[in-house]
């Protein structure tokens, strides 16, 4: 079960904080932040993130000299425990407890705060505890990687950056599937789950977005509403665990990996969007046409935490805006009845081209559609933790339903008029637990309009009730 009780567990006077509202600076000279608009900060939140909890603890372990090769996502609570014991479990999962699954948060929401006090300044106070602030702003557990040249030809030989483009015709995707990219060490989840959302809607009518060529457009902000469409490249070099065996970051799902092709294109987007962040997405103009100059050596990680509202927009050069935008605190009801089933309805028009819902229908999107939980439990409004529910949200031991992270969402799913679901992927994939409705997932792959793997939730795919998904999630937009 997501939701549970509580006992003995209150919110914590903050004392003597080291940032109040008037500490807090007005301007900033970091050049990233220059390039935020402050009115879209006031539209979403730009500082989404959660490392993959499973590969920061399988390298933690690796680095202490342990044998790693036995150890799945079901280990995780032992892997954790064992490579964190200065934390408690119950608290890796909500960054004010500084859990080094958000390591860096605090720096970056403090970037946020001196451009848009009124929206991040309160959330200083949650993020104190974070563990960066005391060893450094470096990626957690990324010093012992290594780079290599070669690795092209140490993981399954075939042509590099080869997208198996000679598949079937009919296979309208090209194999660019929505459930290859899966999230490494970086708190890049915004990323990930925006990059498998437009992979998604590509295979359901969405207009190609997705390059097969080792040169994919991207999207650069020209003002609010216009964009530039930039050339970007890069190597095809990546770091590695210390076997040189899989790309440290971004991943290929290990199911869909077929001898005989280097299918990296996930890596390949990542490492690209790192040189583009770095240039503060600001391509350069000449000569024309209008591109970014290559950048074989980006620094990773200008990718953690950001908006996945802001990448779908970076990939798809379409909008994100007021009126595609959903606050769930605008759905909840308090002591009134909530309107969860006009969540439903609202994804169901709006993103599935008003198809109808029938029982044991899987409706899927048809446009980008991503959503993010809240930063922790204290963001969560009072109307979500009502006494009709009998519980109050907490992210605590929920490693597959974690604050502050982001998600594709991938449609709606009916079981009868009274028990909707959101269909949602995971962006750690095969390294997330299927600890969600069973019965749901069972059910997803029979009659589907659209393809999923066998297991669902063995790919972090799942179904959250609509009354799960008002309370825990903060906000879901999709391309206008």
């Amino acid at each position: 079960m997501v939701e549970r009780k509580r006992s003995g567990v209150q919110k914590k006077k903050h004392e003597d904080p080291e940032w109040s509202r008037q500490e807090v600076p007005e301007k900033t000279n970091n050049k990233k932040m220059e390039r935020i608009n402050p009115e879209k900060i006031l539209k979403f939140r730009q500082n989404v993130g959660a490392r993959n909890p499973f590969v920061i603890a399988k390298r933690k372990l690796q680095m202490m000299g342990m044998d790693v090769s036995e150890y799945h996502p079901e280990n995780l609570p032992e892997m954790m425990e064992i490579a964190f014991k200065d934390y408690a479990y119950d608290e890796l999962f909500d960054p004010k407890f500084g859990s080094p699954v958000y390591h860096g948060i605090f720096s970056a929401t403090l970037g946020l705060a001196k451009v848009c006090p009124k929206q991040y300044a309160e959330s200083l106070y949650y993020l104190q505890k974070d563990p960066a602030r005391k060893v450094g702003k470096v990626p957690c557990y990324c010093d012992d990687i290594t780079k290599s040249d070669t690795m092209k030809n140490q993981i399954p030989a075939g042509t590099p950056l080869k997208y198996r483009d000679t598949a079937a015709p009919e296979k309208d995707n090209y194999d660019l599937e929505f459930n290859d990219p899966q999230q490494g060490c970086l708190a890049d989840c915004w990323l990930i789950s925006a990059i498998s959302s437009v992979a998604w809607a590509e295979t359901n009518g969405f207009p190609r977005k997705l390059s097969r060529s080792t040169t994919i457009t991207l999207y650069a902000p020209k003002t609010v509403t216009t964009f530039y469409p930039s050339k970007i490249t890069t190597s095809m070099n990546f770091f590695t665990d210390n076997l040189v065996t899989i790309p440290y970051y971004a991943q290929t799902n290990p199911n869909n990996l077929v001898p005989g092709y280097y299918e990296c294109w996930p890596s390949f987007y990542e490492k690209c969007f790192a040189g583009y962040v770095q240039k503060n997405r600001i391509p350069d103009l000449t000569p024309l046409p209008i591109h970014f100059d290559t950048n074989n050596n980006p620094i990773y990680s200008g990718l953690d935490f950001g908006s996945p509202f802001l990448a779908t927009e970076d990939l798809t050069g379409v909008n994100v805006i007021d009126t595609t935008i959903k606050n769930t605190e605008n759905y909840l009801g308090g002591s009134n009845p909530d309107s969860d089933n006009q969540i439903i309805e609202d994804l169901r028009i709006y993103t599935c081209d008003g198809q109808n819902l029938s029982d044991g229908i899987f409706l899927p999107v048809k446009k980008p559609v991503t959503a993010y939980t809240y930063l922790t439990e204290n963001d969560v409004p009072a109307a979500a933790n009502h006494g009709k529910y009998g519980s109050i949200v907490t992210y605590a031991r929920c490693s597959g339903l974690p604050a502050n992270h982001a998600y594709s969402i991938l449609g709606v799913y009916q079981v009868n008029q009274e028990k909707r679901y959101v269909v949602l992927r995971n962006p750690w994939g095969t390294h997330s637990l299927p600890n969600f409705d069973a019965y749901t997932q069972a059910h997803l792959t029979t009659n589907l309009p659209a393809i999923l793997p066998p297991n669902p939730g063995s790919e972090g795919i799942f179904g959250l009730e609509s009354e799960c998904f008002m309370r825990y999630f903060e906000s879901f937009g999709w391309t206008g």
